[in-house]
């Protein structure tokens, strides 16, 4: 191939042009899951942090549990709701962080997100009532499929 040719210098823009593609593709990917778990944490690990302090200071008693209803948790009593919640298979980690004998878990299932803390044998789970599911990851796919099909249309197009 004559690299002085019109070909030889459209199929090198085309690669680079995919090549920076992937790359912000993958780097708008790690940015969005990083911003994701920024935001879960903001949310839930002052929670926790509230919920652990009040347990070890006077107990968790039935209308601190009952206010947490103004923060849109709602706290689950049943044992065998959050065991089918804890070992579904279905059900998401989204954020896991863990402090000495301290467990806190973000966890999603059927577009429902939970709050999990485990302190030795303590475990709590309270449900958020106002969380609701949007996935970027689905709308920055489809834009880098569309944006990867229209590059390699407009290559396949100059080469013929």
């Amino acid at each position: 191939m004559n690299r002085e040719s019109i070909f030889f210098t459209i199929t090198i823009s085309f690669i680079i042009s995919i090549i920076l593609v992937i790359a912000s593709f993958i780097g708008l990917v790690i940015h969005t899951q990083d911003e994701r778990d920024s935001l879960l944490s903001k949310k839930y690990l002052p929670v926790a942090k509230m919920i652990l302090e009040k347990n070890r200071t006077y107990g968790l008693t039935k209308e601190f549990l009952e206010s947490l209803s103004n923060m849109n948790l709602e706290f689950i009593n049943n044992a065998k709701t959050v065991r089918a919640i804890k070992y579904n298979p279905k059900t998401k980690v989204l954020l896991e962080r863990g402090f000495k004998k301290i467990l806190v878990r973000v966890l999603e299932e059927k577009n429902t997100s939970y709050l999990f803390i485990k302190n030795g044998r303590l475990e709590i789970m309270l449900k958020d009532t106002e969380y609701k599911h949007v996935n970027p990851l689905i709308y920055i796919i489809a834009v880098f499929g569309i944006i990867l099909v229209a590059l390699i249309l407009s290559f396949l197009t100059k080469k013929f």
